[in-house]
């Protein structure tokens, strides 16, 4: 059951950085100063560069594209599956696909999971699959991410809530499903390392 949705995190797509050289230097009676890519510094000081997040966010994505496989344990009921990752990066378009074994969600195991994202924009991201509907999906620069599924089909309507860190060694998250009336139904965990 572990929502191996933290390949969303894949979508660990989301940190901000990205660079451009344009340098400009203006002396005025005191120390000269230099502008690059829009930050001011005094002589002597190291320049500072703003960098296209955007491009940032790619540089993070293609560090975690890749294959990924281990396993997702649901506490609260002892079961557990295989779970496969690819993280692709085509531009600034990430495509997580997600494979899961074993009993997931109490009904078997489920096709793949495409999750595709645009990193063009900053996070969070919505994305829709047949297995977890609509989610949102956060990823920060440092890896760390947030993956909400309001409701879950299979599962009457509960909501998947998967919190952990993505890198390039691998996945490892944590996940809860959540009742409708705000009490968790389950808990569990999941860990792709690379392959």
């Amino acid at each position: 059951m572990r929502r191996i949705i933290v390949l969303i995190a894949c979508m660990g797509l989301i940190a901000a950085c990205g660079g451009s050289d344009a340098e400009e230097t203006t002396t005025t009676g005191a120390a000269p100063t230099t502008t690059v890519a829009g930050a001011t510094t005094t002589e002597g000081e190291a320049p500072a560069t703003t960098m296209d997040e955007a491009a940032g966010r790619v540089a993070m994505a293609e560090a975690l594209e890749g294959e990924y496989a281990g396993e997702w344990n649901n506490l609260t009921f002892d079961s557990t599956g295989a779970a496969e990752g690819v993280v692709a990066v085509d531009g600034t378009l990430v495509t997580v696909t997600l494979m899961l074994g074993g009993n997931v969600f109490g009904v078997g195991s489920p096709d793949p999971v495409v999750l595709e994202f645009d990193l063009s924009e900053p996070p969070p991201y919505t994305t829709e699959s047949e297995l977890f509907g609509e989610a949102t999906i956060d990823i920060d620069e440092a890896g760390v991410l947030d993956f909400e599924a309001a409701s879950i089909t299979s599962l009457g309507g509960m909501s998947l809530l998967v919190e952990g860190t993505v890198t390039a060694e691998g996945f490892d998250v944590v996940y809860r499903i959540v009742q409708g009336d705000g009490t968790e139904f389950a808990n569990g965990t999941m860990t792709m390392p690379r392959s």
